[in-house]
């Protein structure tokens, strides 16, 4: 029993690090079985422990040795994702003045994809029957089975919805559990005509529901990624490099060559992730094609600050090959090279927050999610910067639109610098509504030009008796309005 205990354990956490979890829960059930044998319960855990170590010493050694940590790039990659998200987003401070709202939210993402409304039909079917079967067969290997499948699984959905990286094979027990619920209660039906129809029904539910299972194979995008590849492989020369994250299946069938960018197959670019600086290692990669399976990842918290000017998305789509019988689209980002690139593509005379490329604009120090207001966009903190795409060929104007947080002060003191060199001081007043401050831009950068505002001082709505919201907030902003100038004319201040 030890040694089979201590092979289980090691196969568990050499197959999945999540699996920690479940081997942990296993070992405190089979302790509370032991409970009234404590001689029993050390002997039992000594060697089965000892089992493990020796089964997973080689693999954690040659890791440690080749990799330089105990534990692999792929489960440091998700810890390190998920840090940068948070930090970047503020979803502390969200989490401590909206409560659950990360988690909630997470969790609706994964009951939509998982179809967790199904397997809760199974989970009822399965508590009624042992419900009515009371203590027959319920015995105490079972009900710790069951304990431990459910709280591994709590914890999985849980965990899963706090890093936002959904990842379905690690529900198993979410699905194990409800089928061996239902397998439980149809056993304890005395009659077996009851049983036998009772199986052939839910074995009919499991079919009718798994239709897209048996059409297209476990995994849905097994047909699509496929036919997209193809297309690639069309446009992209062999050994060309191209950027992807979760990307197995392009490295066996395209004919360029993946770079991984989410870190779980690749350690190099995990320092990149950790410093929100992603297109700084495409650039040095010489990678200038890349993919992101989700929209959020294609932002500066990951990129890097002023990264959504320095790149452009297309969509590439193959009809009729996705899971449900429809287009297979995939976003493909280009990089842009050049300063006369980034202004043809997103250089405009005014742009504001309801703009769904204005967070392209923004560098560091701007709060999401808004407040006090949803429709503005506020200042986090004692630096906030802005990029634009502005042609290097000749000076500009721009005019910011900003508010300051009421405070006792009434204004707001900042130092304005364009590409680190200094360009004055701005006091922005507390009003009814946004006014226009307007800054000269006499020498543009020659590819992005970067205004940098560093403020006095900040104001927490919390301790102000605002609003439940802790965070340090200054200057709010609204739109941005850019225009070219003569040369030698220098302005700044309020526009009025």
């Amino acid at each position: 029993e030890a040694i089979c205990l201590g092979v289980l354990t090691a196969a568990a956490c050499l197959s999945r690090t999540d699996a920690v979890l479940l081997a942990g829960l296993t070992w405190l059930v089979v302790l509370a079985d032991h409970r009234h044998q404590p001689r029993a319960a050390v002997r039992l855990f000594a060697v089965a422990g000892s089992v493990a170590v020796v089964l997973m010493a080689p693999w954690f050694i040659f890791n440690a040795v080749v990799f330089g940590g105990f534990v692999q790039d792929s489960g440091r990659a998700l810890a390190v994702l998920e840090q940068r998200f948070h930090e970047s987003h503020g979803s502390l401070d969200v989490l401590a003045s909206r409560k659950y709202v990360v988690l909630i939210a997470g969790l609706r993402e994964m009951s939509w994809r998982l179809g967790l409304g199904h397997l809760l039909v199974f989970v009822g079917i399965g508590a009624a029957g042992m419900l009515a079967a009371r203590r027959r067969g319920l015995t105490r290997a079972r009900l710790g089975l069951l304990v431990v499948l459910a709280a591994y699984g709590a914890g999985i959905l849980v965990s899963g919805a706090w890093r936002l990286v959904i990842r379905e094979w690690y529900l198993a027990p979410v699905i194990t559990l409800p089928m061996l619920l239902a397998a439980l209660a149809l056993s304890m039906v005395r009659r077996r005509a009851i049983t036998f129809a009772g199986a052939i029904g839910l074995g009919a539910v499991l079919m009718f529901n798994g239709r897209e299972l048996l059409a297209h194979g476990p995994w849905p995008d097994q047909v699509s990624e496929p036919a997209i590849i193809r297309v690639l492989n069309e446009r992209f020369q062999p050994g060309e490099l191209i950027g992807n994250s979760d990307a197995g299946m392009w490295g066996w069938y395209g004919r360029f060559t993946t770079v991984n960018l989410d870190g779980l197959a690749n350690s190099e670019v995990l320092p990149a992730i950790a410093r929100g600086q992603v297109i700084e290692y495409l650039q040095r990669r010489g990678i200038h094609t890349f993919f992101f399976p989700h929209d959020w990842w294609r932002r500066p918290w990951l990129l890097g600050p002023g990264s959504g000017l320095l790149y452009v998305d297309e969509v590439i789509s193959v009809r009729g090959r996705g899971h449900d019988g429809g287009d297979v689209q995939r976003t493909m980002s280009r990089l842009l090279d050049t300063n006369e690139q980034v202004v043809a593509r997103y250089g405009r005379p005014t742009i504001a927050t309801g703009d769904r490329e204005f967070d392209r604009w923004l560098g560091v120090g701007w709060s999401v999610p808004a407040a006090p207001s949803p429709d503005q966009i506020w200042s986090s903190g004692l630096v906030s910067s802005v990029y634009l795409p502005l042609s290097k060929t000749s000076p500009w104007r721009v005019t910011f639109w900003l508010n300051a947080i009421t405070n006792p002060e009434h204004q707001s003191r900042l130092r304005v610098t364009v590409n680190g060199q200094p360009s004055g001081r701005l006091a922005i007043a507390s009003a009814a509504a946004h006014q226009p401050y307007t800054i000269d831009i006499p020498h543009p950068d020659p590819l992005l030009t970067v205004v940098r505002f560093e403020y006095d001082r900040t104001w927490s709505p919390r301790q102000m008796g605002m609003s439940s919201d802790s965070r340090d907030l200054a200057v709010s902003i609204v739109r941005i309005d850019t225009a070219r100038t003569t040369p030698g004319v220098v302005r700044l201040g309020n526009s009025k």
